[in-house]
């Protein structure tokens, strides 16, 4: 497991551009950034370790013990500041089991509290640990603000937070409590203009040295530049383009009512189905889910043939930290099909790799920066981008080994990003040789979950049976 810093710094910092858009946009309920995730537990885990882990953690990581506030007179983007009034038992609660004990109460549980929202005058992010289920069993919910991190980034905390041994870890001396800063409007406008202008400066020097860089091969091949050019302008505009309509002909109201439901898949059985075509998981996990959105307009009587996505690029660097978002968000329109799920998948194979060199793109890099650059109305902006599109689709790999918290072994991690104004989002964590699948939807776009759910389960079966057929999935709806 990764270890805690117990000297890392937690001097201030700003949020990038991609975390100011997230943050800005959020005034929106439709475009609301909460992050649920919902581990399950063998066990209930010891009080005592649990809460000196989460404190050590508001001591060393990034926002655990910030507040996001926003520059005086929008000079910089948001920056994160110490709350001096951190109370950590406002941010951990412990309660007994809702209903019957299930899976299903706690995700009930979860997703009112995502609905509920953080309050954005404290750091953003609460963990309830849910005690007494059926078998003995426990469960973890973490809920954050998307502008504290990106999936990977969760990961990386769960990984500081625990073991890879039932018996905790000596950490050593519980690292000091940061200071406060000057908090008042006129030091922080002062900060905030000095570092815009130091952002400035260092933008100019940079363009200066891509332009040194670039212009010998602009004097030598013009044409091929000016080609090279036009064709990544075309594609950075084909994934932020505002839409006027969904492609789906049925989930087209959008309300922000949220409904949770939980699958499970071999994550082995994935593996293989995409290996039969030589693509990955991702193209796979894909794949299902549109063989699921067919089957679900089929059977309603209105079948479609493309759908418009959106799926998070990771473009993290070496030496980027694992904390904060370094994702870009990309859309783009698929072709839908419950004939061929072994075609399909070849073909989103070659959309993503599209996808990735897209999002990797400078001009791609600095569209966080443009879109911030409207100012108030980037809730309009995004609101026209987002909300015609039809579904959210996100993955991460948490490795094959099992892991512990405070003494508790993690049996299943669901993970339930935000809708951001689509119908749904379905993500997938693949933990311990599982695919865990979190479907979150907008219950006026989707109002019988069960069906939908029930479509998505047989898009998985029929994509795992290209590698050999014989698994089943389970769900919680």
């Amino acid at each position: 497991m990764a270890a805690i810093d117990n000297h890392a710094s937690q001097k201030p910092h700003h949020t990038g551009d991609l975390d100011a858009m997230l943050w800005g946009i959020e005034k929106d309920p439709l475009l609301r950034q909460t992050i649920t995730v919902v581990l399950i537990l063998d066990r209930g885990p010891d009080r005592e370790v649990f809460l000196d882990r989460l404190e050590r953690c508001s001591r060393t990581l990034p926002a655990f013990r910030h507040r996001l506030v926003e520059a005086p007179l929008r000079l910089s983007t948001p920056r994160w500041i110490v709350d001096p009034n951190f109370d950590l038992s406002y941010h951990v609660r412990w309660i007994g089991a809702p209903g019957d004990g299930s899976l299903d109460g706690v995700l009930e549980f979860a997703r009112q509290s995502a609905m509920s929202g953080l309050d954005r005058e404290r750091p953003l992010w609460t963990v309830t640990v849910v005690e007494g289920l059926a078998g003995g069993q426990a469960a973890l919910i973490l809920t954050v603000n998307h502008v504290m991190s990106d999936g990977t980034g969760l990961l990386a905390i769960f990984g500081l937070l625990g073991d890879l041994t039932r018996k905790p870890r000596d950490l050593g001396p519980m690292p000091p409590i940061p200071e406060p800063e000057d908090q008042s409007r006129l030091g922080r406008a002062a900060e905030a203009a000095g570092y815009t202008a130091h952002r400035i400066l260092g933008l100019l020097g940079r363009s200066a040295g891509a332009t040194a860089r670039a212009l010998p091969t602009v004097v030598r091949r013009p044409r091929d530049t000016a080609t090279t050019v036009v064709k990544d302008v075309r594609a950075v505009t084909r994934i932020v383009a505002p839409n006027l309509k969904t492609l789906s002909p049925l989930m087209t109201e959008r309300r922000g009512w949220l409904r949770f439901a939980a699958l499970e898949a071999d994550l082995d059985g994935l593996r293989k189905a995409a290996k039969t075509r030589d693509c990955t998981v991702n193209d796979a996990f894909l794949a299902a889910v549109a063989h699921g959105f067919a089957l679900y307009h089929q059977r309603h009587g209105k079948p479609v043939d493309r759908l418009r996505t959106t799926i998070p690029v990771d473009i993290r660097k070496p030496g980027d930290p694992l904390f904060g978002n370094r994702v870009n968000g990309c859309r783009i329109a698929i072709p839908i099909g419950a004939d061929d799920p072994g075609a399909a998948m070849e073909t989103y194979h070659g959309l993503i790799n599209r996808l990735k060199g897209v999002a990797k793109l400078p001009l791609a890099a600095a569209l966080g920066t443009a879109i911030n650059a409207f100012g108030p109305a980037v809730n309009l902006v995004i609101g026209l981008i987002m909300k015609h599109d039809d579904f959210v689709l996100s993955d991460v790999n948490a490795g094959d080994f099992a892991f512990y918290l405070a003494g508790a072994k993690v049996l299943s991690i669901f993970p339930f990003g935000p809708t951001i104004g689509t119908a749904a989002n379905i993500t997938l964590v693949g933990y311990h040789h599982k695919a865990l699948v979190g479907v979150n939807v907008d219950a006026a776009a989707v109002p019988d979950l069960g069906a939908f759910v029930a479509c998505i389960r047989e898009g998985f079966d029929a994509v795992i049976a290209l590698g050999d057929g014989s698994h089943d999935m389970g769900c919680n709806a």
